[in-house]
C-alpha cells in the first residue's frame, strides 16, 4: 500500500476507533466532545479562559480577543484604523500582521516560537498583548514583529504612510484606573495611583493613543530601605512599586528576599536603573514562592557602573504579577561574611528562605521569624478538609481542577492540577515540567530529567563532541566540568554564582537547564560557572577538545517518499478519495449518534459533562530576562 493510502486508511481506522468510543457505553466519564478537546467554558465566559473581568481591562488578552467576546472590546484595537503620526510608527495600532517579506507574526503574549520580553507588562504603553498586530514598543526605527518562522526571528513591517494627524474612534480611550491599597511600612504619605507620573519612562503620556494602561507605578516613585530592615508591602495586580537601598563601601554581600503573602510578586534589581522594571533590569526573580537574589563584591555587576570597590546605590521593584499581593521584603548587607559573628542570612537556624512554603514541614522553620514555614505544617485534612499534604502553599486548593492549567500546580503533591495542563493522551513525565515545555526550543531544567526524555532535545543530549569554530562557540557537547575539575553551574540557576548569561539574553548559544560547557559571549573557548560557592573562583574554561578540521555531521533528515508515476498515481489517487469519503461519511454519522445521547442526557457541556481527566491546557507565561530583538 501507498504512502498515501496508508495515511487515509489510519485516519478511517482513528474516525471508526473514535467513534466507537463515544457512542457504544453511553457512560458519561468516557464522553469527549470533539469541537472542544477539553476545553470548559465557564458559565459567565464568553469564550474557554476569558474571565468577564478580563473585558475592556486595557490589555488586550489572548483568550478574549476572538469574535464571541467582541474582539475583548477595545482592548485589542479591532477597527482602530491604519493612521500613525509619529516618525517611528510607536503610536500605530493598525492591524498589519506580517513582515515586509511576507512572515506572519507571532502574538506577542505567545512564547514560541520565539522567547522575548516584548510583553504587555513590560511595556505597557506599546499596544502589545494576545494579538499579532505589527508594534514598535522599544525605539526602533519602525513597526515590527516576531515571526512565526523558527529561522527568522523578528523583521520590519511595511505599515502604510505616515499620517500628520490621527482622529480615532474614541471609545478607545481608557478611563483611570481606581486608587491603589495604601502599604504598610513600605512608606508614609498618599499612595494613591497616579498614571500621569510617569516622566522617567521616556513619553509623553497624553501623546500616547493607548492611554490608561492596566500596568501601572507608585505614585511616591522610589521608597527608601534601609538595610536588615524586614518591612510589609502590599500591591493591585500589575502594578510596580520602587525601592533604593544604600550599599556603603564597607558591605561585601548582599541578599534581597521577597516572601509572598497573597499573590505572586515578582523581584528585579539593579544598580544602574533606579526604575527595574520587566523591560530593564540585571537580576531576575519570579519563582512561585520565596524570591531571592544574592550578590557578593566578587561579581563583576556589584554596584554597576560605581565598580565594585564603590559604595553604591541598589535598586529594587516588586511586581504584582496577575493579582492582588502582599509581601514581605528585607535587604541584607554583610560586611563580612567568613566572621565567625557575621549575620546569619536565613530567618532561622537550618531554615533557608526558599524552603518555606515549598509544601515540606521543616520544624526548624515553623517559627514565627519564618512565617511558620508559610503553613507547611498545618494541613490537617481533619481539620482543613482542601489542603493537601505536599503541596506547595502557591499552589491554592481551589486552583486544582479549576479547568485552568495552574504552572504552580503541576505537581505530583498538588495532583498535578488534576490533569488542567493535560490534553487526552498525555500524561506528566515530572514535577513543573509541563507537556508544552518538552521540545518547546528550549531546555528546561524541569523536563532535563530521564523521565521527561531530557526535554526532547532540547538539552543537547544527543548531540556529539564536533564543533568548528576555533572559538567554541558552536559547541554543543556535554562537557559539564571546568579545567581545573569544578562542577559547571546549570545557566538557568543564579545561585551559587548570579549572572546574566541566559537563554532569553542569548537564545542562540545553546544555554537554558543544564551544565554543559558553552561560549555565549565571544570569550576564547566555552566556559562555565562553578557550581561550589566555595571554590574561591567564579567561572573557568573547559577543556572540551580542538575544532574539527572538517564539517560536522548532523543527522540526516528522513529520505522522501518514492515517486508515484503514471497509472499508479491515478490508483492512489481515486483510492485515497474514496477512503477519504468514507471518513467523513463516518464521522458525520458519529457525531450525529452523539447529538442524539446528549438530547436523551441533557449533558451538553463543552468539555464532555464530568470526565475529569480531560480539561483544558492553558498557560501562564511569566516575563524573562531581556534580549536584544
Amino acid at each position: 500500500m501507498t504512502p498515501m493510502l496508508r495515511a487515509v486508511g489510519l485516519a478511517v481506522g482513528l474516525t471508526l476507533s473514535r467513534c466507537s468510543e463515544d457512542v457504544s457505553t453511553g457512560d458519561d466519564a468516557d464522553y469527549w466532545d470533539d469541537d472542544s478537546y477539553g476545553f470548559s467554558v465557564a458559565e459567565g465566559f464568553c469564550a474557554f479562559q476569558c474571565d468577564p473581568a478580563y473585558l475592556g481591562d486595557g490589555e488586550c488578552d489572548d483568550m478574549c480577543n476572538v469574535e464571541a467576546c467582541d474582539w475583548d472590546g477595545t482592548d485589542c484595537f479591532h477597527g482602530y484604523g491604519e493612521c500613525y503620526s509619529h516618525p517611528d510608527g510607536s503610536d500605530y495600532r493598525g492591524a498589519l500582521n506580517h513582515t515586509e517579506s511576507g512572515y506572519p507574526c507571532q502574538k506577542w503574549s505567545a512564547q514560541w516560537p520565539q522567547r522575548h520580553t516584548r510583553i504587555h507588562t513590560n511595556f505597557p504603553h506599546a499596544g502589545l498583548g494576545g494579538h499579532s498586530s505589527c508594534r514598535n514598543p522599544d525605539n526602533e526605527a519602525r513597526p515590527w514583529c516576531y515571526t512565526t518562522a523558527p529561522e527568522t526571528r523578528w523583521e520590519y513591517c511595511e505599515i502604510p504612510p505616515l499620517q500628520p494627524s490621527c482622529h480615532h474612534n474614541p471609545s478607545h480611550s481608557r478611563e483611570a484606573p481606581s486608587a491603589a491599597r495604601p502599604l504598610d511600612e513600605a512608606g508614609s504619605g498618599d499612595t494613591e495611583r497616579n498614571p500621569y507620573n510617569l516622566s522617567f519612562y521616556g513619553f509623553d503620556y497624553y501623546s500616547s493613543y493607548d492611554i490608561f494602561p492596566s500596568v501601572v507605578f507608585e505614585r511616591d516613585i522610589v521608597k527608601a530601605l534601609p538595610l536588615n530592615k524586614l518591612i510589609h508591602g502590599q500591591l493591585d495586580e500589575h502594578t510596580y512599586v520602587f525601592y533604593e537601598v544604600e550599599i556603603p563601601r564597607s558591605v561585601e554581600l548582599i541578599k534581597a528576599v521577597v516572601v509572598p503573602g497573597e499573590g505572586d510578586p515578582d523581584l528585579y534589581v539593579s544598580f544602574d536603573n533606579p526604575f527595574p522594571t520587566g523591560a530593564n533590569y540585571t537580576f531576575l526573580s519570579d519563582n512561585y514562592g520565596v524570591e531571592e537574589v544574592t550578590l557578593g563584591r566578587y561579581n563583576y555587576l556589584f554596584c554597576g557602573a560605581a565598580g565594585v570597590e564603590a559604595s553604591c546605590t541598589l535598586h529594587l521593584s516588586i511586581l504584582a504579577y496577575d493579582e492582588y499581593t502582599t509581601f514581605s521584603l528585607v535587604v541584607y548587607g554583610v560586611e563580612d561574611p567568613t566572621a565567625e559573628d557575621a549575620p546569619s542570612l536565613q530567618c532561622a537556624p537550618g531554615c533557608e528562605w526558599p524552603s518555606i512554603g515549598d509544601g515540606t514541614c521543616n520544624q526548624q522553620c515553623n517559627v514565627e521569624a519564618c512565617f511558620s514555614d508559610r503553613g507547611d505544617c498545618e494541613c490537617d485534612q481533619d481539620v482543613t478538609p482542601d489542603c493537601i499534604d505536599g503541596c506547595p502553599i502557591s499552589c491554592k486548593p481551589e486552583w486544582i481542577g479549576d479547568h485552568y492549567c495552574d504552572e504552580a500546580c503541576f505537581r505530583a503533591s498538588c495532583q498535578w492540577d488534576k490533569h488542567d495542563c493535560l490534553k487526552r493522551g498525555e500524561t506528566p513525565c515530572g514535577d513543573d515540567c509541563l507537556p508544552s515545555s518538552v521540545g518547546d526550543g528550549e531546555c528546561d531544567a524541569a523536563c532535563n530529567v530521564e523521565s521527561c526524555g531530557f526535554d526532547a532535545n532540547d538539552c543537547f543530549h544527543n548531540h556529539d563532541e564536533c564543533y568548528e569554530r576555533p572559538d567554541g562557540a558552536d559547541y554543543r557537547g556535554k562537557v559539564a566540568t571546568t579545567e581545573g575539575g569544578y562542577p559547571c553551574q546549570r545557566w538557568s540557576d543564579q545561585s551559587p554564582q548570579p549572572h546574566t548569561r541566559t537563554a532569553q539574553h542569548y537564545p542562540y548559544s545553546g544555554l537554558g537547564g543544564h551544565n554543559f560547557c558553552r561560549n555565549p559571549d565571544r570569550e576564547e573557548r566555552p566556559w562555565c560557572y562553578v557550581a561550589d560557592k566555595d571554590a574561591g573562583v567564579r567561572w573557568e574554561h573547559c577543556a572540551v577538545g580542538e575544532p574539527s578540521e572538517s564539517a560536522c555531521v548532523q543527522p540526516p533528515p528522513p529520505a522522501p517518499p518514492p515517486a508515484v508515476e503514471g497509472a499508479a498515481a491515478a490508483v492512489e489517487v481515486v483510492g485515497a478519495f474514496v477512503l477519504g469519503l468514507c471518513a467523513i461519511l463516518l464521522l458525520l454519522y458519529c457525531r450525529r449518534l452523539k447529538h442524539k445521547r446528549a438530547l436523551r442526557t441533557g449533558k451538553f457541556t463543552q468539555y464532555g459533562g464530568t470526565d475529569d481527566s480531560i480539561l483544558g491546557s492553558g498557560l501562564e507565561i511569566k516575563p524573562a530576562v531581556p534580549d536584544s530583538a
